[in-house]
């Protein structure tokens, strides 16, 4: 059977019809922000082959000991980027996880952006919280050209390593400040 031609039962009790995806999905995600983002994070953290315990494999012990933690947007304090006046509240340092640069959500005020720079050894990933923006990406086909795509709360974003990308926030939005839950992984050779 082809990919996507299968029925699934959703916890929602709608059946999975790839025609409706979009509609499945917004029904899903809205009013769970939070399981989204532990969903997503649980799924970097198995590509990395780190379990929940100190450990990142049986075999071979983590010696950053990592034992988790706990924290609330509001208690963290907020700090400068490197992307001119954008700040970010940082909920995990990076490197604290082996080859994770860390998870922060950023806000980016209108009429700022994220100019476009590009990443040799690190996957990132975006989700869009609040404010709606333009992001800017390397265009698959041509490396010349870059494609623009409108983000709105629920537009998630991942960048591989070697592609150019931004972010613009209008100057004349209507929708307030962008937050924008992101972070990243290295490649599997990168050392900090």
């Amino acid at each position: 059977m082809a990919y996507g031609t299968k029925q699934y039962m959703l916890p929602v009790q709608t059946v999975y019809n790839p025609k409706h995806k979009d509609a499945i999905l917004a029904k899903l995600v809205k009013g769970n922000v939070k399981l989204l983002v532990a969903f997503l994070l649980g799924i970097m953290m198995g590509r990395l082959g780190l379990s929940p315990t100190c450990n990142s494999s049986p075999n071979k012990p983590n010696p950053t000991k990592i034992h988790g933690s706990i924290q609330h947007y509001k208690d963290l304090p907020t700090q400068k980027t490197s992307h001119g006046s954008i700040t970010k509240r940082q909920f995990l340092e990076a490197f604290a996880v082996p080859r994770v640069t860390g998870f922060s959500i950023a806000t980016i005020h209108p009429g700022e952006s994220v100019h476009a720079h590009d990443h040799h050894n690190m996957h990132e990933f975006f989700y869009v919280l609040e404010g709606e923006a333009t992001f800017i990406m390397c265009n698959k086909q041509d490396d010349s050209k870059v494609t623009r795509y409108d983000a709105k709360p629920g537009t998630f974003w991942h960048v591989e390593p070697h592609c150019l990308h931004g972010i613009d926030v209008p100057v004349n939005t209507t929708s307030g400040d962008l937050k924008i839950f992101y972070g990243g992984v290295t490649d599997a050779n990168y050392e900090p």
